[in-house]
């Protein structure tokens, strides 16, 4: 009977031990599906909120052209039309005190129509389908550099032109990061370097500032940051940051042409 014992025991041992094991093995099972699923879950999300930027930045784009086409064709052609009239009267008035006072009213006019074309350009870059990107861009640096502290320097060999839509988002994406450059890095010198080898179109941006941990959860999804990678990703290509705090930034951006 002992042996009979001993021998169930170790059976129930064993069969117990085989149950156990079972058990782990449907539980770690379950547990990689789920934690796959909260991966999938997590990448659709990410890919949602990246399509639903994208689709906010190129209606915002559309917006922005009709926008300025709209300051240009009409509103600046009615202040065109009002000035030529007001001026016109200049001319006829003959009382001191009414021609000050229609020279003002014309005066006020070229203000409007500037500021006008100001916000027009600030819509859509000026000279950026005629000239390119890396010709706007030194235009931007130059004016940037002439009133404030900040020396850009932009670097390029030659003047490649990438699709007029794709170079749009480019210009963008680098006042992006002149503007955050000048409000969080306090740098003193930013170059940007625009190069074209082995059918890739590469623009590095590089700050002396105060850097920046890139690995930090809350940057990364950061709206600003968002909005850069977004608008690379329209133009077709990928965005890299290097930075630490304290070691200045560095953005490459690599944009296949081919």
């Amino acid at each position: 009977m002992i042996n009979e014992f001993n021998i169930l025991l170790i059976y129930g041992s064993f069969g117990f031990m085989i149950m156990t094991i079972s058990v782990v093995l449907i539980f770690i099972k379950y547990y990689r599906r789920n934690i796959l699923a909260q991966q999938e879950l997590y990448k659709a999300e990410q890919k949602f909120n990246e399509d639903v930027i994208i689709n906010n930045i190129k209606t915002l784009e559309v917006e922005r052209k009709r926008y300025a086409q709209d300051l240009h064709d009409e509103i600046g052609a009615s202040l065109s039309a009002i000035r030529l009239y007001t001026n016109d009267l200049i001319t006829k008035i003959d009382d001191p005190t009414l021609k000050d006072k229609a020279t003002t009213v014309r005066d006020t006019i070229d203000e409007s129509m500037a500021s006008a074309r100001r916000i027009a350009h600030n819509l859509i870059p000026p000279g950026l389908e005629l000239m390119g990107l890396q010709i706007i861009t030194e235009e931007l640096a130059t004016k940037i550099s002439a009133n404030s502290s900040l020396k850009i320097n932009v670097v390029f060999s030659d003047t490649k032109r990438l699709p007029f839509n794709s170079e749009l988002m480019l210009y963008r994406v680098v006042s992006e990061l002149l503007n955050n450059t000048i409000k969080y890095a306090s740098a003193t010198q930013v170059t940007i370097a625009f190069t074209y080898a082995e059918n890739n179109y590469l623009i590095t941006y590089t700050d002396d500032g105060i850097g920046f941990d890139v690995l930090n959860e809350n940057i990364k999804k950061g709206i600003g940051l968002q909005n850069i990678r977004s608008r690379v990703k329209i133009a077709g290509g990928n965005v890299e940051w290097i930075s630490e705090p304290g070691k200045g930034m560095t953005v490459k951006i690599d944009i296949p042409t081919i």
